[in-house]
């Protein structure tokens, strides 16, 4: 993991966002490398394998996804500010 770097936006990502050009400017979203965990994460809990009763799994899902939001926006006004 690089500590710093002098690149342009659209190359580098920060706290789990990153960046690319628009015709208004610059915008801001999920970095794929962190799009990649949330959806193994969610394959994880999703597995027919696992044996889990269905209300339990929604439940996990709900709990999985809000918090994963929450944390979302959270990081993503600390980049905008």
């Amino acid at each position: 993991m690089e500590k710093s770097k002098v690149s342009r936006p659209s190359e580098s990502s920060l706290l789990g966002f990153s960046f690319y050009g628009g015709k208004e400017g610059w915008k801001i979203r999920i970095a794929p490398k962190s799009l990649s965990a949330i959806k193994e994460k969610i394959r994880m809990q999703t597995k027919r394998s696992k044996p889990i009763p269905l209300h339990q799994r929604i439940s996990n899902l709900k709990e999985m996804i809000t918090v994963g939001l929450t944390t979302s926006l959270f990081q993503m006004q600390r980049v905008i500010w």
